[in-house]
């Protein structure tokens, strides 16, 4: 009796393990998905760019100025260009630093805000929850997620709530790292952008989503009909 019990809990157990085993590889192939998908899209739309070599370097953790560089590029806009020894909205990012452009034109656009005491810090560490907020920001939904409680708290439940997350594992106060940034840009791309918020908490959603907006803008040509790809030829398509 008690070597029949034994191994029947000796056959759940294992059972047990397979199933956690096969969740776990139904997982990762999951998460992987999501990031090709998300690297593949950036890629193409000109928003995830790799070093002089093409090395994407998506387990690198992303400081403030690249993320913000990436954040512009999403937007769709043309990084402002200063005269020499123009002052920008911080004490440490001066002219010459490599992002200026776009960390000017995100103070600009009041998407970020900078550390409080006039500086930005632009080589340190973006983390999971700035990088959320500056999301949420670029989308317009920063009411609601001021409505929600505020940093940090109300800009990840934004995120969350919006889709902006999904697929990603976003740890607060973690560095955040480019493949982690590319699933969240990604998703942002699909998330319609905000018209106006009611004092009910009442959102009100444009058809739009900044995607639709980058594709409108691309320049090129359109056709219809059949493409037999050969040897010499094929078709690259962004995907929607």
């Amino acid at each position: 009796m008690f070597e029949r019990r034994r191994r029947m809990i000796k056959k759940i157990l294992s059972l047990m393990l397979c199933i956690v085993l096969l969740l776990a590889n139904i997982y990762s192939v999951s998460a992987a998905s999501d990031l090709d998908s998300a690297v593949f899209r950036l890629e193409a739309l000109g928003i995830l760019l790799g070093d002089e070599n093409g090395d994407l370097q998506l387990d690198k953790e992303l400081t403030r100025a690249e993320f913000t560089a990436i954040l512009v590029r999403m937007l769709g806009i043309d990084t402002v260009t200063f005269a020499d020894g123009t002052q920008g909205n911080f004490s440490d990012v001066m002219p010459e630093h490599w992002a200026y452009g776009a960390i000017t034109t995100a103070a600009g656009l009041n998407i970020i805000e900078g550390k409080g005491d006039g500086t930005f810090c632009p080589d340190e560490y973006v983390t999971n929850e700035q990088v959320m907020k500056m999301l949420v920001c670029a989308l317009g939904y920063e009411i609601a997620a001021e409505n929600q409680g505020g940093y940090p708290e109300g800009y990840m439940a934004v995120a969350v709530g919006r889709g902006i997350t999904k697929g990603a594992s976003v740890i607060m106060n973690n560095p955040c790292t480019r493949a982690n940034a590319a699933i969240c840009v990604n998703n942002a791309l699909d998330v319609k952008l905000l018209e106006s918020f009611s004092t009910t908490g009442e959102l009100t959603t444009t058809e739009d989503t900044l995607y639709d907006r980058l594709i409108k803008n691309m320049d090129g040509v359109w056709k219809k009909g059949k493409l037999t790809e050969t040897e010499f030829t094929g078709i690259f398509i962004i995907l929607p």
